[in-house]
């Protein structure tokens, strides 16, 4: 009869488990079509992958770089952020095993006389059939040493699906980390690019005043003789004056700058010897004809959104699986006896073995409502997994032409300079003749002085769409070995 019953039993508990057959909810499509290169002229060529090495030529701008990613502080907290993820992977690894615990204790309990247990054991120690050292004393000592194990089956990898997400955001702080070196070294490139501009700009001006200084000298002369008034020596001094003025800005804005440079260093303002002029740095001989939309794979952001998105595809699952019943093995084992002097014997040994299935009845729609959850939270990063790439698709697109238009205008502006040049001169000997007015020499002097300094925001402008491009094009800085 008791077979039966058995059979029974595990007839029904076959179809309940049946029941319980889960359908894998699928990973979404999440392919983004893109244009197979960036081509803009038809020729079809496309760079080699990006690489810091190409644009940073200059040895001071490494040493720069190479300290930063060494002391730099968001890149220290990103690192921090890669060892947490880290812990995790192994905290959901170790849940897939079973538990094992060692246990030791000692304790004392004692029965009311008017309870079963406490007329049974009065009644145990009047038998003349228990032996001395087995009689219960009272109150009743318990000491217990051994181990336990506890073991959760994952029959529907709820557990196995957690640490898959636990990879996936593994990977996907790993590829936050990178962004965050991308991220510096194209703030430590920039700020260095600006410095060199801002020195590029200093000589400038001081070029600049020693020719205002040299101009008021001669109209101080000729006003002396009679040639011109006290106007145009006053026209000169205003001149002069606003020249000094702007190089005050520019060192102001030196200070900032370099006081930032060294922010992204992690070490305190200091001075820092930069020989170089953005004027004397060539810009690499291959930026862009075309760059292959594969490149777009290696950025950070887009390989971290992709792990976040298979991340997010666990937790649907592993959500999935909570809704189901759970299967609990558990046992101990050990010496458990009321008088110590026996403890360790053969005797004293003890154990159990206890099976359990465990299934949501009340807090049913609360799982359901962290599926779902879970669910809508996957949509969203596919999401913006697709405006990642479309929004490095823009970057690049964007830094491309950008460069081009660029190339373009600094070749316009230097055919400029080279005008003024020629006709500053011309009016200076006329105005040493007498054939022409001190005004002509202010206004040629001024305009010459601005396309100088529009020509240097133009190559700072270059050097800053370049450093833009390889970051969004994926970055690929190696530390400087």
């Amino acid at each position: 009869m008791s077979r039966k019953i058995m059979a029974k039993g595990l007839y029904c508990l076959m179809i309940f488990f049946w029941g319980c057959k889960l359908t894998e909810p699928s990973l979404p499509k999440y392919y983004v079509h893109t244009p197979p290169s960036f081509d803009f002229n038809g020729q079809g060529d496309s760079l080699s992958p990006a690489t810091w090495e190409l644009l940073c030529v200059d040895s001071q701008l490494v040493a720069f770089i190479d300290t930063a990613l060494q002391n730099n502080y968001d890149m220290a907290m990103a690192m921090q952020r890669l060892a947490i993820a880290r812990a995790q992977v192994r905290y959901f690894t170790g849940q897939q095993f079973p538990s094992l615990m060692l246990e030791a204790g000692a304790g004392q309990r004692r029965h009311g006389e008017y309870t079963e247990a406490g007329v049974g054991n009065y009644d145990t120690r009047l038998s003349p059939n228990i032996p001395p050292d087995k009689m219960i004393p009272d109150p009743i000592p318990d000491y217990f040493a051994g181990g336990a194990v506890s073991w959760e089956l994952d029959l529907w990898g709820k557990l196995r699906n957690k640490r898959k997400s636990a990879i996936a955001r593994f990977y996907a702080t790993r590829e936050g980390m990178l962004l965050t070196k991308t991220t510096i070294v194209s703030e430590v490139a920039m700020t260095y690019y600006r410095l060199l501009a801002l020195n590029s700009k200093l000589k400038i001006i001081e070029d600049n005043i020693r020719l205002q200084e040299k101009g008021l000298r001669i109209v101080s002369v000729q006003k002396e003789v009679g040639k011109v008034t006290e106007l145009a020596v006053k026209q000169f001094e205003s001149q002069l004056l606003n020249a000094r003025g702007e190089r005050e800005e520019l060192k102001q804005q030196w200070i900032e700058t370099e006081s930032y440079l060294n922010f992204l260093l992690a070490r305190y303002p200091q001075p820092l010897d930069l020989k170089k002029e953005i004027m004397g740095s060539a810009l690499p001989a291959s930026v862009t004809r075309g760059i292959h939309s594969g490149m777009l794979l290696l950025r950070p952001d887009v390989r971290q959104a992709e792990m976040e998105l298979i991340a997010a595809h666990a937790d649907v699952r592993a959500a999935r699986a909570a809704l189901f019943p759970s299967v609990i093995i558990s046992a101990s084992a050990g010496y458990n006896a009321f008088n110590p002097s026996v403890l360790f014997s053969p005797a004293s040994v003890a154990y159990n073995f206890v099976g359990g299935i465990t299934a949501p009845l009340f807090n049913r729609s609360a799982l359901r409502a962290g599926y779902l959850s879970a669910r809508a939270y996957r949509e969203e990063v596919l999401l913006n997994y697709q405006k990642t790439i479309m929004n490095g698709f823009y970057e690049v697109y964007t830094l491309v032409n950008h460069l081009h238009q660029m190339e373009r205008l600094f070749l316009l502006k230097q055919q400029e300079m080279q005008n003024l040049m020629v006709s500053l001169d011309a009016w200076e000997e006329l105005f040493m003749s007498g054939r022409a007015s001190y005004l002509e020499i202010l206004i040629s002097q001024k305009q010459l002085l601005k396309v100088k300094q529009e020509l240097v925001d133009i190559r700072l402008n270059q050097f800053m769409a370049l450093i833009k491009l390889y970051k969004a094009a994926g970055g690929g800085w190696q530390f400087n070995k």
